[in-house]
């Protein structure tokens, strides 16, 4: 028969306590996990919102991450196979971790947004369509034209919101609440 405690923790001597690695970040290790995940986790909900919509349309994930890709390559990039969907989902991705970093530091500064973090999400989903509507998008190689009719520009809203901003904030929400202090 074995003898000796029943839990896992490992035997001690002389009955010190033994410590364990603590699961915690802090600092800066703290701020550039939450970002990195939230952003990334949010840029990865959106696509998946962004998929159906766009195969409904006629468009395939190649194609859409084509399209991402035709910000810095222009329309070389619907050419550029495989290599160019990478780039796209690295874009996206990249402008998603991005995009997180400018909430979280907005959150740090305003406890409004950790008080209302849905509310704060909706509209920070707002705010990061209409930056890449009349910012980015117009500053880049795009190599197509950015949709106009009404239904769709409020489906792209309405998705930047719900499945960008809105799972962004609840997450940074959570990733800040597990920080000690």
């Amino acid at each position: 028969m074995r003898e000796g405690p029943s839990h896992p923790l490992p035997a001690t001597h002389a009955g010190a306590a033994v410590s364990r690695p603590s699961r915690t970040w802090t600092g800066a290790g703290a701020t550039l996990r939450t970002v990195l995940l939230a952003g990334a986790i949010a840029g990865t909900v959106e696509m998946a919102a962004v998929l159906p919509i766009q195969a409904a349309l006629g468009n395939g994930p190649l194609r859409v991450l084509q399209s991402i890709a035709s910000g810095i390559e222009g329309r070389r990039a619907y050419a550029g196979g495989l290599g160019s969907a990478v780039l796209g989902a690295a874009l996206h991705l990249l402008i998603s971790i991005g995009a997180a970093w400018v909430f979280h530091l907005a959150g740090e500064r305003s406890a409004l947004l950790g008080r209302r973090p849905a509310l704060a999400g909706l509209v920070y989903g707002v705010i990061v369509w209409a930056v890449m509507q009349w910012l980015v998008l117009p500053l880049s190689a795009i190599a197509y034209r950015q949709a106009t009719d009404p239904g769709m520009v409020a489906t792209s809203i309405a998705v930047h919101a719900l499945f960008f901003g809105l799972p962004l904030s609840l997450l940074d929400r959570r990733f800040r609440e597990r920080r000690p202090g």
